[in-house]
């Protein structure tokens, strides 16, 4: 029983989240368009073609964030892992997708 009290603590230790990463949560960034007529309809069109495909959370988030960018993202995701699982099932529609904690 000794043994096991400091094996317990230590690997409570071991798995106590960062603080700053529980907060966080990940996402699948698939395209970044500048904040114009034509960068909206870019976005849209992404976002049509992986919903049609299935991709049902395909989300355009607002540009006053993120220095005047429109950007098409999926998510959130609460682990990296189920980003980078999300981001290999479409990367055949988008090949410069990549994760991004926000």
């Amino acid at each position: 029983m000794k043994f096991l009290t400091p094996l317990l603590l230590l690997i409570l230790i071991i798995n106590v989240p960062d603080t700053k990463a529980a907060y966080q949560t990940w996402y699948v960034v698939l395209g970044r368009y500048s904040e114009t007529k034509q960068g909206y309809k870019s976005a849209y069109a992404l976002r049509y073609k992986l919903r049609r495909y299935g991709h049902s959370n395909v989300k355009i988030r607002n540009s006053n964030s993120y220095n005047g960018l429109i950007i098409v993202t999926m998510g959130p995701f609460f682990n990296q892992r189920k980003a980078l699982a999300q981001r290999n099932a479409v990367q055949h529609f988008v090949l410069h997708a990549y994760i991004k904690q926000f």
